[in-house]
């Protein structure tokens, strides 16, 4: 995201090509988020800024797949408090921050916040107290380029989410969590090794992320890749890869 060298890292090809949704709120996710972080923004409703917002969420999109978009300050306030599983990336345009950054700074499902506005120095004095600010910016460039730097921080500090609900494993409890992960892991390893593989199982699954990335012309990319390039013999270097 240092800085406009990571940003063109992440960028696509123009190779790819997607059909992009024209209505505003179709570039926005209602299904479930299997990603452990989200964008939120918060924007004031304005018809003649749809576009301009429309171009950027698709943007944001090679960055974070998961976006909802506001233009009600309480909606989104209701919507980051119900947050409970994931971290939020938050962009808040110009004074909405200074409304509802009292109400959502400290909770813990927020880890970044970037103020866009058009006048960096009107926000300047305010923004000071708030420690998860990450910068206040005029240039969509600059922003985008911030949160793919903070998006790839995130990503390679971040604890492994576990799948499994360690309270629910009573013939474990003995063991501390980090254990409990590990045995549990290795049991699902083992299993999955152990499962039979065919081209159906393939051709279903990647269906199934298509239709999750849809409008992510990133992602998209790598699932043809995948498609046309994977071999058992990497299978190691394609789970660890970007």
């Amino acid at each position: 995201m240092g800085n406009a060298t990571s940003c063109t890292n992440r960028r696509l090809s123009s190779q790819t090509h997607i059909a992009l949704p024209t209505p505003l709120t179709d570039l926005t996710n209602d299904q479930v988020n299997i990603e452990d972080f989200s964008l939120v923004q918060l924007d004031n409703p304005s018809e003649l800024l749809n576009e301009r917002i429309m171009a950027r969420t698709v943007r944001l999109r090679n960055i974070i797949h998961c976006i909802k978009i506001f233009h009600n300050s309480d909606a989104c306030v209701t919507y980051i408090r119900s947050v409970k599983r994931e971290k939020i990336f938050f962009i808040v345009f110009g004074t909405l921050g200074k409304q509802v950054l009292p109400e959502i700074h400290d909770l813990s499902q927020v880890a970044f916040v970037y103020i866009f506005c058009e006048n960096r120095l009107a926000h300047k004095k305010w923004s000071r107290q708030y420690s998860k600010i990450h910068g206040i910016f005029i240039e969509e460039v600059s922003l985008l380029a911030k949160i793919n730097d903070d998006v790839m921080a995130y990503m390679k500090n971040v604890t492994p989410m576990s799948i499994f609900d360690v309270r629910k494993q009573k013939s474990v409890k003995q063991l501390n969590k980090e254990n409990v992960n590990f045995v549990w892991t290795q049991i699902l390893l083992e299993n999955l090794i152990r499962m039979p593989r065919t081209d159906i199982d393939k051709s279903d699954m990647l269906g199934e992320c298509r239709n999750y990335y849809k409008y992510n012309p990133k992602e998209i990319e790598k699932i043809n890749e995948f498609e046309q390039d994977y071999d058992s013999e990497f299978a190691i270097w394609w789970y660890t890869r970007d």
